[in-house]
C-alpha cells in the first residue's frame, strides 16, 4: 500500500517520506492528510481511483506508529457496513500489501483531498463515529474538470472492486414483516435489512418505508418474556438522548446492532413519536444467510400510511374524515395538509426507493 503523505502528516508522523515512483496500481495509492484544530483531530485517507474516504477522529500521538493498521480495519469495517462481501474485502486488503511512505507531489490529487477534507469536516460536524463520517463523504458528489463527469466516491470504489470477478455484495440479513394500527386498519410493510445495522439505523429504515420526515422524533424498541406483546417487558432499548426515565432492564441502543437480539427474540414492538404513540409490532420472518441483495429493500406493503405530525391514531382518523367531508374548504384545507406532510397512496416503487436510500448516510 502506497500512502502519499501531506507535509503536515509528515511533521505529525515524524517521518521522511521520499518521493513518489510511477507506474503503480492506483487502486491501492492513497492520500493522507491530518486536520487538527484545538483538541480535536481528524485523519483522512483519500484512494487516488476513485477519492474513496476513510476518516478516522481523535487519533491518539501514541497511535501514529500503528496508523496503517488502524486505518485498515476501519476500512475493513466502514466496507463490511455497506455489505461488501467479506472475501472481496480480504482481497482488497491482501493485495494492499505492506504500508509504504511517499511524498504528496501531485497537484491533482491535493486537490481532491483538500475537497475531501473539506467534507470530512463536514461529516465530523454530523456524525459521531468513523463509519457514519466515511459514508458522509463517500455519498458527497465529486468530479473533474469536465462539468458533466460527477459520481459518488463509494461508486467508483464499488466498480474497481467489481474487477475481482466475485460477487460485490453479500451479508446476513433480516426480513421483517411490520404492522401499525389505525382505525382503518393495519399498515403493513415488509422489508429485508442487514444483521450488522444498529437500531438507530433500523428506525430510520421504518420511517423510510413509512414515508416519515420525523427522524429527531423521540422513539424506542420493547422486546417481550415469551415473544408474546401481552408479557411483562424484558428489555428496552432507548436513545441515549432520550430524557425520559426507564427502568433496570433497559439499555442505550447506541453501540447494539440487529444480530445481538433479533437471533433470541422474533417479536418486538417499535415505538415512534411519543406524543403521536405510533406502535409497530415487528415479527422476525426469517433469518438469511450470504445475501447477495443491496440492502435495505421493501418487499411488500399494505395501506397507506399516515402523515407525519397528524396526531396519533385518533388524529389520523379525524383527518381522514376532513378528506372526505362535504364542505369545500374543510375538504381542501385538509388535503393540502395531507400534501404538506407527504400524504398520499402507498405505491410501492416510490417508497422502495427511499428505502433503498435511507442508510445512504
Amino acid at each position: 500500500m502506497l500512502i502519499h503523505c501531506t507535509k503536515r502528516a509528515c511533521e505529525r508522523l515524524k517521518i521522511n517520506p521520499i518521493a513518489s515512483s510511477s507506474g503503480f496500481d492506483i487502486l491501492y495509492s492513497w492520500r493522507l492528510n491530518i486536520i487538527e484544530e484545538g483538541r480535536h483531530r481528524l485523519v483522512v485517507f483519500m484512494n487516488d481511483a476513485s477519492r474513496y474516504t476513510i476518516a478516522l477522529k481523535n487519533i491518539k500521538h501514541k497511535d501514529w506508529s500503528k496508523l496503517p493498521q488502524i486505518f485498515i480495519d476501519n476500512l475493513r469495517e466502514v466496507m463490511l457496513d455497506e455489505q461488501i462481501n467479506p472475501d472481496v474485502i480480504e482481497l482488497y486488503i491482501n493485495n494492499l500489501g505492506v504500508a509504504s511512505y511517499y511524498k504528496n507531489s501531485d497537484k491533482q490529487m491535493t486537490s481532491w483531498l483538500n475537497k475531501a477534507c473539506e467534507a470530512a469536516c463536514l461529516g465530523y460536524s454530523n456524525y459521531d463515529t468513523n463509519i457514519s463520517i466515511s459514508r458522509f463523504i463517500n455519498r458527497y458528489h465529486v468530479g473533474s474538470k469536465d462539468e458533466n463527469d460527477y459520481w459518488q466516491p463509494y461508486e467508483r470504489f464499488h466498480q474497481k472492486l467489481n474487477e475481482y470477478g466475485l460477487p460485490l455484495k453479500r451479508c446476513n440479513a433480516y426480513r421483517l414483516s411490520i404492522k401499525l394500527y389505525t382505525l382503518e386498519g393495519w399498515v403493513k410493510r415488509e422489508i429485508l435489512v442487514p444483521e450488522n445495522i444498529n437500531f438507530e439505523q433500523l428506525h430510520r429504515v421504518i420511517n423510510s418505508a413509512y414515508c416519515w420526515w420525523g427522524y429527531q422524533a423521540l422513539f424506542n424498541y420493547t422486546f417481550y418474556k415469551n415473544d408474546k406483546i401481552e408479557n411483562d417487558p424484558e428489555l428496552i432499548l432507548y436513545n441515549e438522548h432520550d430524557p425520559f426515565q426507564f427502568p433496570e432492564y433497559a439499555k442505550p441502543m447506541t453501540e447494539y446492532k440487529l444480530s445481538d437480539y433479533l437471533g433470541n427474540y422474533r417479536t418486538f414492538r417499535y415505538l415512534y413519536d411519543y406524543t403521536a404513540h405510533w406502535h409497530h409490532y415487528i415479527d422476525v420472518i426469517e433469518a438469511i444467510k450470504d445475501c447477495t441483495e443491496t440492502l435495505p429493500l421493501l418487499l411488500s406493503g399494505e395501506g397507506d400510511a399516515p402523515p407525519d405530525k397528524v396526531g396519533g391514531v385518533e388524529g389520523y382518523a379525524n383527518f381522514l374524515k376532513e378528506l372526505k367531508a362535504d364542505n369545500y374548504k374543510d375538504r381542501k384545507n385538509a388535503e393540502q395538509w395531507g400534501k404538506q406532510y407527504g400524504y398520499k397512496p402507498f405505491d410501492f416503487i416510490s417508497v422502495g426507493e427511499k428505502v433503498k436510500r435511507s442508510l445512504r448516510y
